[in-house]
């Protein structure tokens, strides 16, 4: 490159954006696994920017590869964008992984979120087709 900057390594694999959240048992609202307090995923008013931050501390970008198998990852992006993330440019794309228990059921699979250990993915419940 001219300027002497490095490219950006490429992609592996397809990827996407989740807010990790815990469920509030007979709800629609959830708690960001960064902390923070309730938001309702059913709102669908806009959000305000502490709100924003706090659910961009708990956001976190998954690639297919490694311990995420590609089912994980395509079952996510299949998910809809709820409407509360639309109106930030922050979030629009996002999808939430919303965790019952500290796990959630994606592709066949066991999820989970352990604060120090980041996102867990029961491998041997996934079947990639082969």
């Amino acid at each position: 490159m001219e300027d002497g900057a490095l490219p950006l390594p490429e992609p592996s694999g397809p990827s996407v954006d989740v807010v990790v959240m815990h469920q509030v048992p007979g709800t629609t609202a959830a708690v960001p696994h960064g902390g923070g307090h309730r938001v309702d995923l059913g709102q669908l008013g806009p959000l305000s920017q502490d709100v924003v931050n706090m659910l961009r501390d708990s956001m976190i970008s998954l690639q297919a590869g490694g311990d995420v198998p590609p089912a994980v990852i395509e079952e996510l992006k299949g998910l809809p964008v709820p409407e509360l993330f639309r109106g930030s440019p922050w979030l629009r794309r996002a999808r939430a992984l919303v965790l019952m228990d500290g796990r959630a059921r994606v592709a066949g699979a066991a999820v989970g979120y352990r604060a120090g250990l980041g996102l867990w993915v029961a491998e041997d419940t996934v079947s990639d087709g082969a």
